[in-house]
């Protein structure tokens, strides 16, 4: 470019000598000319469009693997989707608590040091009487 274009605001200076990189309402996208977002954006429609064109260009890019010619590389993104289990639901990542809550429960604690001294005491006067 002949000029430098602000990332924030898309105004004629450089983007670290802008005044309105604290303010994101002030913001302007260079890429689609539109308020409401700066160039850098990763939301930006514009750069969206051209980072899926570009993606769609590329031969291999909805394969899994780096595709060689072993079959066993030619898996799309789409097939291997396909074949995934499904995602795993709340219920069964919090099911083993509930399944071992009563186990638990029922578990010997450490003796604390009252019922020791109390069981010792018991034993020393059944033994010093006769």
């Amino acid at each position: 470019a002949v000029h430098d274009v602000c990332a924030n605001c898309a105004g004629p200076h450089s983007t670290a000598q802008c005044n309105t990189a604290d303010d994101p309402h002030s913001y302007r996208c260079a890429n689609c000319d539109t308020a409401g977002h700066a160039a850098w954006d990763r939301c930006c429609p514009t750069l969206r469009a051209r980072v899926s064109a570009r993606a769609h260009r590329k031969a291999d890019s909805g394969f899994r693997f780096f595709v060689t010619n072993s079959p066993k590389t030619w898996v799309s993104e789409e097939e291997e989707l396909q074949h995934a289990p499904p995602p795993p639901t709340v219920w069964s990542q919090v099911r083993h608590h509930f399944d071992h809550a009563d186990s638990r429960s029922q578990r010997k604690s450490q003796t604390t040091i009252d019922a020791y001294l109390k069981t010792h005491e018991q034993s020393a006067t059944t033994a010093t009487q006769p």
